[in-house]
């Protein structure tokens, strides 16, 4: 499905915007489908906040 009217969606949209919200971050592999809703992305999160990887790199999806 390409639609954010899917029942499970709206339900974790939900859960992360009420008050309190029960979780804080929705973790994606892409943001093609989720840019309206707010979510980070984990990499530009790592990255914007200079968490390297083990050996010293920038995180990436491979």
């Amino acid at each position: 499905m390409t639609n954010d009217c899917r029942p499970e969606f709206q339900r974790m949209i939900e859960a992360g915007t009420s008050k309190p919200a029960l979780f804080d971050v929705v973790i994606v592999h892409s943001l093609s489908r989720f840019f309206r809703t707010g979510v980070k992305n984990i990499v530009s999160y790592l990255d914007r906040n200079h968490i390297f990887t083990r050996d010293g790199g920038r995180w990436g999806v491979g």
